[in-house]
């Protein structure tokens, strides 16, 4: 019983030391540099509804002024050139009345990695409208499992491709042919140019790397 009225005073205290209309504070920080990211975007929701939305300033600090002091609140952070980062830290961060006193909140992003090359048919012309995919191999049941990673490129004019926005991890690439073309090949490719994606080549990517030169010729 005094345990638990020594809890209910300190949440007493807690809240009796944030006024009704309080500002919530924080810093969206690089997961690598520590540095703090500055205009970010930073979304502040309750439930299903997005309240507020506002981005940090030149040194990564945001501010969401006069509201109601309570637990429930939710923050996610984005920017260009970043990616949210690897558990726990990709979770979206729920904000407790604590939150609401100095220091605040620190959100983080992690550099967002690159992949990117030629792609050349068998003549040696450019694959254009063939389709690229960053691949990552995952532990399965019955073996390991290839499935893409992020959006997909398009091999253009030049048969040049770029994959953005991707997590720190291992990758091959995938090429399929163009469905109207019939660019690059019939089936399927992976880097460096095999059919079995168990035979492929992975790359490492480290948080904010561009592997350039990936090339299918």
């Amino acid at each position: 019983m005094a345990q638990k009225i020594i809890i209910f005073s300190f949440l007493l205290s807690l809240y009796a030391a944030i006024p009704a209309g309080a500002a919530l504070r924080g810093t969206v920080i690089d997961t690598e540099s520590r540095a703090g990211i500055p205009f970010a975007s930073v979304q502040l929701s309750l439930g299903d509804d997005i309240l507020a939305e506002t981005s940090t300033d030149g040194q990564g600090q945001f501010t969401f002024d006069e509201l109601p002091p309570k637990s429930g609140y939710r923050l996610d952070s984005k920017k260009n050139g970043y990616v949210d980062a690897f558990p726990p830290e990709n979770l979206h961060k729920n904000v407790a009345v604590s939150d609401f006193k100095e220091p605040g909140v620190t959100l983080t992003l992690t550099p967002a990695c690159a992949i990117s090359g030629r792609v050349l048919d068998s003549s040696g012309s450019p694959a254009r409208g063939a389709k690229v995919m960053a691949i990552v191999r995952r532990a399965g049941p019955s073996g390991p499992r290839f499935t893409a990673e992020g959006a997909s490129g398009e091999v253009d004019d030049r048969g040049v491709y770029r994959l953005f926005a991707l997590p720190p991890g291992r990758y091959t690439v995938e090429v399929a042919p163009d469905a109207d073309t019939g660019s690059a090949a019939s089936a399927p490719i992976y880097f460096p140019g095999v059919t079995d994606p168990a035979r492929a080549e992975f790359l490492s990517l480290r948080a904010g790397e561009t592997r350039s030169n990936t090339n299918f010729t």
